[in-house]
């Protein structure tokens, strides 16, 4: 599990970004945060009796208290040609605790 402290804040522009010439480019991805658990560990480390465990989904993910502004993300409806679709925090196999989990002011929470 990853946190977040309160006064911690995470921002950039996570769907563009600017090669070592200064050309601009889009990302593929268009992820900020992004995280994959290897479903299985063990119980107990250094332990003889520890077993070879699923994990639980309360035992990866973010707990983000701090502030996560990630930007960049258009759709044609905007006048571009192509959607550029972004993820602020993205967990494969966990749990993303999201402040009091009520609030966001850009997108899907």
């Amino acid at each position: 599990m990853v946190t977040i402290g309160k006064d911690v804040k995470i921002t950039g522009d996570i769907a563009h970004y600017k090669d070592n010439s200064g050309d601009p480019h889009d990302y593929r991805a268009g992820q900020g945060l992004s995280m994959a658990n290897s479903l299985y560990r063990w119980s107990k480390l250094n332990d003889a009796d520890a077993i070879y465990r699923r994990s639980d989904v309360s035992e990866s993910g973010y707990k983000n208290y701090g502030t996560v502004d990630v930007h960049g993300g258009t759709s044609k409806e905007g006048g571009n040609s192509y959607d550029i679709n972004i993820t602020g925090i993205n967990v494969a196999y966990g749990t993303i605790i999201n402040g009091d989990g009520t609030t966001t002011n850009k997108g899907n929470s």
